[in-house]
């Protein structure tokens, strides 16, 4: 069954239109939700008079930082209320939020909606955030919970080093010395769908979430924590991702459309447009390079300084990966002199998440774009430069870790004899650019962190029923690139069924074990030992069954 195409198992409802979206689940008195922004990126709220909005006719709820618990969320750093409290820090952060009969009304409920502004001076700039007389973007930084030690001074959310060698003494060894700086702008996933959020509550109290999210059980975590309801109360319930490219894996709008169910009463639908998408959202971080590079005459790499800043934005959902991000700007080579460092820093920006291997592209950006010049200075071949620095067998990295079976000088080699076939074909203006990359993408950081509580962890539950087709119940959500389909094709191989016998309940989370999210191009291999795991139990069992 591996190795072989199949049709996804969600394929049948997609291309009939059968598949069903948070926009698509329908209940009677379904409310409309809408969120008011601050128009500011740093300002003191004074005061917020709800009373119009409240009284207009056909508004169910209108909520403000007044109807929440008062408890800060984040995915790693917890940084943020639901709405906010005291002052804004971005412009676009969600001040308060009503519900309506529909879409008009809850558009005039937020322009009756009074709050008062003492506008304060914003940081847009990383020099500017790093500055030490800078005002802080968040005064009790130090006091934030953080399940990662970052060590937070001023703006400065976090820093790493990676130091090998003398960079200073090793100047002088150097035939050629190329010094740079390069920007990376901020970046919108660009999924199909804006993020989404069903939420009704029954009789019992018990509040079911369709969510446009990848990570059912993330979400229901940080909802119970910035709510302070019970797990035992919030069901996640299984509806289709619109996209995701890593945008969709932390709360945003649900918090707040599940306060408004709650405060209404009634079934609420909460939908962004695509402006607020832009303005509101968690976005790529934008960052900023220096680098220095040195060479022997015959090319071989002998020192690399250098620093990349990341900007996080007002609020940052990513923690503790700048170590990686340090490994990253030394790349897949040999290099015997190392001082590298990389630092994310708050500003008044829109805030900064996750987006397809979060910190790793901008330094490869960077130092790639910086081994060309290296290569032009030198007179030499980009591919040769590549070859003759890259990584072997048995190398040792600054951080400790040793080299095993590195594919890198053979890709190199087999790029190198696909351009010698297919450079003929270049017109004049085109041409042809190479680039190395690395990825780390299972449950060791480059610093040798090892299950910690960043660690993803992965479980599932198979089960053989009657007639001997399988169940397979899983938390892995089907956000697009055919997890769940994977998983089906696991199990179907280890017990030896057919593919189509291999039924799959996808993340829901009262039904289904924890899982951390699909995600960061490690699913198939994470969430996929576990179900293979699951399904060499099930088998062991029916053995020791059929011998009994």
């Amino acid at each position: 069954v591996v190795g072989h195409s199949l049709p996804k198992k969600e394929v049948a409802d997609k291309v009939t239109g059968n598949i069903k979206y948070s926009g698509d689940v329908l209940f009677p008195d379904l409310l409309v939700g809408r969120i008011l922004h601050s128009p500011y990126a740093h300002a003191r709220i004074m005061n917020i008079d709800t009373s119009r909005a409240a009284a207009l006719p056909g508004v169910k709820a209108v909520i403000t930082h007044a109807d929440t618990p008062h408890i800060r969320i984040g995915r790693w750093v917890q940084d943020r209320y639901i709405l906010a409290y005291d002052k804004v820090r971005y412009m676009g952060e969600p001040v308060a939020a009503v519900a309506a009969i529909d879409e008009d009304t809850a558009e005039e409920a937020l322009d009756l909606i009074r709050v008062e502004y003492q506008e304060l001076g914003g940081i847009f700039d990383i020099s500017s955030a790093m500055d030490p007389s800078s005002p802080p973007v968040h005064e009790d930084l130090p006091k934030y919970r953080c399940d990662v030690a970052l060590k937070p001074i001023g703006n400065i959310l976090e820093q790493a080093k990676m130091v090998r060698g003398d960079v200073q003494n090793a100047w002088a060894q150097c035939y050629v010395i190329h010094e740079d700086n390069y920007r990376t702008p901020v970046v919108y996933q660009g999924f199909t769908q804006p993020h989404e959020t069903t939420v009704a509550v029954d009789n019992s109290g018990k509040i079911t979430v369709f969510a446009s999210n990848k990570a059912p059980f993330i979400l229901r975590q940080m909802l119970s924590q910035g709510l302070a309801i019970s797990m035992a109360r919030l069901r996640i319930a299984p509806v289709a991702v619109g996209g995701d490219f890593g945008g969709k894996g932390t709360a945003q709008t649900e918090p707040i459309c599940v306060l408004l169910a709650l405060k209404s009463g009634h079934p609420v639908r909460l939908s962004l447009n695509r402006h607020e998408e832009l303005t509101s959202t968690y976005l790529k971080e934008a960052t900023a390079t220096h680098l220095k590079a040195g060479v022997s005459r015959d090319g071989s790499l002998i020192a690399l300084q250098g620093r990349i800043i990341y900007d996080a934005g007002a609020y940052s959902d990513i923690g503790g990966g700048l170590s990686r991000a340090c490994h990253d700007l030394h790349g897949p080579y040999r290099i015997p002199n190392v001082n590298l460092t990389a630092i994310r820093v708050y500003t008044n920006n829109t805030p900064r998440g996750h987006m397809r291997a979060p910190t790793t592209p901008q330094p490869y950006f960077a130092l790639e774009s910086h081994l060309d010049m290296v290569a032009r200075k030198l007179g030499m071949d980009p591919i040769e430069f590549r070859l003759r620095n890259a990584v072997e067998e048995g190398d040792i990295l600054p951080t400790g870790h040793k080299i095993m079976n590195p594919g890198i000088k053979e890709t190199l080699r087999r790029t190198q004899d696909y351009l010698k076939r297919e450079k003929g074909d270049t017109k004049p203006g085109e041409g042809w650019g190479v680039a190395s990359f690395q990825y780390h993408g299972m449950v060791t950081d480059p610093c040798g962190v090892i299950k910690d509580k960043r660690t993803p962890q992965s479980s599932a539950w198979v089960k053989i029923n009657e007639d001997g087709s399988v169940v397979l119940i899983t938390g892995t959500l089907e956000q697009g690139c055919g997890p769940v389909s994977i998983m089906a094709q696991i199990v179907a191989e280890v017990l030896g069924v057919s593919y189509d016998d291999v039924a799959v309940v996808a993340a829901d989370t009262d039904s289904t074990p924890f899982e951390h999210g699909t995600g960061a191009s490690q699913t198939t291999f994470r969430v996929g030992l576990s179900v293979q795991t699951a399904a060499e139990d099930a088998r062991s069992q029916a053995v020791e069954l059929a011998a009994g």
